[in-house]
């Protein structure tokens, strides 16, 4: 379903499914292989071949470590896509050139893939729910703002971040953005 030739994208909810999986020596197996796969496909596929570059780069930040570790020892299957091209009345290629480098680019820069882990644990960790077995994952204060979930143990949204949370998000940039350019300098 994740890299069907549907005209839209798969759920954050099968995403994160399949990035659960990775976790899995077997299962892992499975997706990576169908994503590499799925990447292959003849250009009429250009859709599927979005979605696997969709996928890994979110298995990339989301799933195991053997993901990002993999995606780099298979850069060339994703680098011969940064020239794709596909007409079908209009050219359809765009997307997948332009997604295609944003993932050479993150596989290229090891503190750039550590600080989009980091994003997507801090996102996940501000989502909370109720799980398949009926257990509290958390939710809003006062068990206000429900929101039905379909018992996949994702759903509520628990936005509290406090003044300090944002300071600290400020710092790490402002020392992101020095450290870029200490290298130009040098």
């Amino acid at each position: 379903e994740a890299l069907s030739n549907a005209n839209w994208g798969a759920s954050s909810t099968l995403m994160r499914e399949i990035a659960n999986l990775t976790g899995n020596y077997q299962e892992y197996t499975v997706v990576m292989r169908e994503v590499f796969n799925t990447m292959q496909q003849p250009a009429r596929n250009w859709r599927q071949i979005f979605k696997a570059l969709t996928l890994l780069e979110y298995l990339v930040k989301n799933g195991d470590k053997r993901c990002v570790q993999e995606a780099r020892d298979r850069i060339h299957t994703v680098r011969m896509l940064s020239g794709f091209s596909y007409m079908d009345g209009a050219e359809k290629g765009a997307g997948v050139r332009e997604k295609a480098k944003a993932l050479i680019e993150l596989l290229g820069d090891e503190e750039l893939v550590q600080e989009e882990r980091e994003k997507a644990r801090a996102l996940r960790d501000k989502y909370t729910g109720i799980g398949r077995d009926g257990a509290s994952r958390g939710g809003m204060p006062g068990g206000s703002g429900a929101a039905y979930d379909g018992g996949l143990g994702i759903g509520r949204y628990n936005d509290d971040d406090t003044a300090s949370d944002k300071k600290e998000k400020k710092k790490k940039d402002r020392k992101k953005k020095e450290k870029k350019e200490k290298k130009k300098k040098k």
